[in-house]
């Protein structure tokens, strides 16, 4: 099958990039003809097929893409979007009528922090005008950003086939109009790891993820000194959370809390 996937960029930071290169990986060894089109290129990961660079496939408002030339070249049986957050290229894609679209994230239901609330509280409100102002000091912006994300989720209704990672994201997407028919659950599955890797270090709790509330960092903190177990936390990730949670370690008694940082594969395997 010839398949061609659409994506931000390509990076291995991040889950939806991982999972994405995890996917791609797994569809090259099964012999089907796979090539990507992406925003950018980091140079954190080798392209793992042939690849494309359309700079409006990174862009996160609207910009004009021209893609016909690239399907034409290509001819794709099916076209799988990721982690595109430009509405016209969705809008594009939907229309097709051959476009599976992976959602990993609240950016095509909820127009703020990832259902949290602007005093960083829950959020449990069904998306709308009225119930994302709580949620954003600046009126002007909040409409901007409601439009986009409006115009995303107008775009995943349109959609052959829609894949989410978790029922939480299938039940937000349902809730506001896609087609429950249309949604599958595919979880989020482990790859690229070297089973034979040699400890890096003693025995230890890990964290990894990006340091953020959303993320649960802090809880993991507080969850592994509540527990008293004699071993050493250690976080792989980074994020605006890494200084606060670095003087936890400081401040508290007991066994070592050490951050590393980012951590690749390797250094995970």
């Amino acid at each position: 099958m010839r398949i061609l996937h659409l994506a931000d960029r390509l990076t291995e930071r991040g889950g939806a990039y991982t999972w994405m290169l995890g996917v791609l990986g797994g569809l090259i060894e099964a012999g089907h003809d796979v090539r990507l089109a992406v925003g950018s290129v980091d140079g954190s990961v080798p392209p793992p097929c042939p690849i494309d660079v359309e700079p409006a496939l990174g862009a996160r408002t609207e910009a004009g893409a021209d893609l016909s030339s690239l399907v034409g070249s290509v001819s794709p049986e099916v076209i799988h979007v990721h982690n595109v957050m430009n509405p016209a290229v969705l809008e594009w894609a939907a229309s097709r009528g051959d476009t599976l679209l992976t959602v990993q994230d609240h950016r095509f239901f909820c127009p703020s922090r990832g259902k949290w609330t602007f005093e960083g509280g829950e959020c449990g409100e069904i998306m709308g005008r009225e119930a994302g102002t709580a949620c954003f000091a600046d009126e002007t912006y909040f409409r901007e950003i409601l439009g986009l994300t409006e115009r995303r989720l107008g775009a995943v209704r349109g959609m052959t086939a829609v894949t989410v990672l978790s029922r939480y994201l299938r039940e937000a997407l349902v809730t506001l109009g896609v087609s429950p028919t249309r949604v599958r659950v595919v979880p989020p599955f482990v790859h690229g790891f070297d089973h034979e890797a040699a400890p890096g270090g003693p025995p230890c709790v890990r964290f990894a993820g990006r340091l953020v509330a959303a993320k649960g960092a802090l809880a993991a903190v507080e969850a592994w000194r509540r527990a008293g177990v004699d071993l050493p936390l250690v976080v792989a990730g980074t994020g605006p959370l890494r200084e606060e949670i670095e003087a936890r370690a400081r401040e508290t008694p007991g066994p070592p809390l050490e951050v590393l940082g980012w951590v690749g594969r390797e250094g995970m395997s």
